[in-house]
This record gives structure tokens, C-alpha cells and sequence, in this order.
């Protein structure tokens, strides 16, 4: 029996038992179908029969194993639940193996609950650095509006740990050092140069030419991809999250993903940190 098979842990399911249920839940209900279940997840058609016996207990399904009401809302509640973890513990850990870990740790052995409670006030946090980032200072609303350019600095960092800037990245590399806020038609955006990349190759040591054509960035729930053909790319000051220091000063930042024409060794982090500063 895997561990945490039954019902009696609170009501809290395996992140496997998901999986039989989600597999369920697609399937016709006719004779036999716990051991298609079974053969989809890997698993002894009797393991599936028992689990889905004390789902029947518990009025989660009926005798034809369909969901009924009850079963179909706590279902739901927990497949949901798995997906907002798993897009929690991303952000948190980055890896793909130690997120799905941690999900399956928490689904089988914490209250519903209290995840309920830790994802959502991770999620008002993140609505209300949204807002904040597209609210740009009055102050600096007006000086674009007169100058229409303005110089800034810029860094691109590694992603370190807690998905925060850590060391340049060497993606800073196929970027000149200027760097402009500009405004066109109403839209405020961060104006970057590229140049020329130049790195040895870790194969053979040679010397190897190229630059970035590509630069990914997130503007709200949407991926932006711009492809770099000219010189001059443009990215909308509305993506970053902007911060306002003592004295004026303002920070932007953006999580970016670029690649180079002469292959991804040059560049081996695929996400790195853009911030300005003014």
C-alpha cells in the first residue's frame, strides 16, 4: 500500500491519487476502468480499486465510479490547489525536481487550509506589485513628457537564489552600455543597444562571434518575444515592477530570457534579471 493510500489522513489525497482521479475523470465509466487507470499511472489495478472503494465511502463516487457533487468540488478544490503550488514553489525554488517534491510533501501531509491561506496571501502580494508596477511616478510621467529621452543605467544579473538578482550575467555582453527611457505615442519604454558578442567556446577554446536575437520577457500573463533585427530593441517600461527609493530614485526590474545567434553557450543561464536605475 503507498503511503497515505487511504482517506483517514484528513481527507488529504496523494498527489498519485490525484493522478488516478484526473485519469478517471477523462475516461468512459464502464466495467474495468480502475485497471485502465491502473495501467496509465503504473499501479496494480487493485491499489485503484481500493482507493476508488474509499472514495465511494466517503461520497466522493457514486457505484458506476462517477463523481458526485461532493466528490466533484473537493476534486477540484485539490486539483487546483496542486497547480497554484506549483506555480508557488517555481517562483520559490526554480527547479523542476525539487517543485514537484515539495508539491507532493505538502499536498500529502498539510491541512488544505492552511495552503489555502499561504498561496493566497502570496498571490494579493504579487496583484499588488502588478499595480505598483504599472503606476509609474508622476514625476517621472512628466520628465518623459518633456524630454521624451532620458539616460539611465542598467544591469543584466543571474537569477540567484529566491529568485533574486545575484552576479552579472554574461548576457550584459551583447549590450552596449547606454541606455535611454523614452516615450512614443503615450508608451513609456526601456531602450537597449545591441553589439556584437564575442566568448570562447567551451569545447575547443576557439573564439566564437554572434549576437542575441532573441530577448523573452513576461507583460502580465502574457510571454513577449522580441526579436532582435536591428540594432535598437525597446521594451515597455509597463512590464517592469518599478520601485520608488528616498530622493526620487527609481528602480525598475524584469525577468528576461535571451538567446544567442552563435548557440547557448555563451549564455548558459536561460533566465536572467534586466534592472534600471534613475
Amino acid at each position: 500500500m503507498e503511503s497515505g493510500e487511504n482517506l483517514k489522513r484528513q481527507d488529504r489525497p496523494s498527489v498519485l491519487q490525484l493522478r488516478y482521479l484526473a485519469e478517471l475523470d477523462h475516461m468512459e465509466k464502464k466495467r474495468g476502468v480502475q485497471g485502465m487507470v491502473a495501467a496509465r499511472c503504473g499501479v496494480n489495478a487493485s491499489t485503484v480499486n481500493r482507493y476508488f472503494k474509499a472514495c465511494m465511502e466517503k461520497g466522493y463516487l457514486d457505484e458506476s465510479c462517477g463523481f458526485t457533487d461532493k466528490g466533484r468540488r473537493w476534486f477540484e478544490h485539490y486539483r487546483k490547489l496542486q497547480s497554484r503550488l506549483e506555480r508557488y514553489l517555481k517562483e520559490l525554488l526554480g527547479r523542476d525536481s525539487e517543485v514537484q517534491e515539495a508539491v507532493r510533501s505538502l499536498i500529502e501531509n498539510t491541512d488544505s487550509h492552511v495552503l489555502e491561506a499561504i498561496l493566497s496571501s502570496h498571490e494579493r502580494q504579487n496583484m499588488l506589485s502588478a499595480k505598483r508596477s504599472v503606476e509609474l511616478p508622476d514625476n517621472l510621467r512628466e520628465m518623459l513628457r518633456r524630454h521624451r529621452r532620458h539616460e539611465v543605467r542598467f544591469g543584466i544579473y543571474r537569477m540567484g537564489r529566491e529568485q533574486r538578482p545575484g552576479r552579472l550575467s554574461m548576457a550584459m555582453r551583447g549590450f552596449r552600455e547606454d541606455a535611454y527611457l523614452t516615450e512614443e505615442e503615450g508608451e513609456a519604454y526601456l531602450e537597449l543597444y545591441v553589439r556584437e558578442v564575442t566568448a570562447a567556446s567551451r569545447i575547443d577554446g576557439k573564439t566564437m562571434e554572434g549576437r542575441l536575437d532573441s530577448l523573452k520577457y513576461e507583460d502580465g500573463d502574457t510571454l513577449q518575444n522580441l526579436r532582435i533585427e536591428k540594432e535598437k530593441i525597446q521594451i515597455p517600461l509597463s512590464a517592469f515592477k518599478i520601485y520608488h527609493g528616498q530622493g526620487g530614485r527609481i528602480k525598475g526590474t524584469l525577468a528576461i530570457t535571451v538567446t544567442c545567434s552563435v548557440g547557448q553557450a555563451h549564455m548558459p543561464e536561460s533566465t536572467a534579471f534586466l534592472v534600471f536605475w534613475l
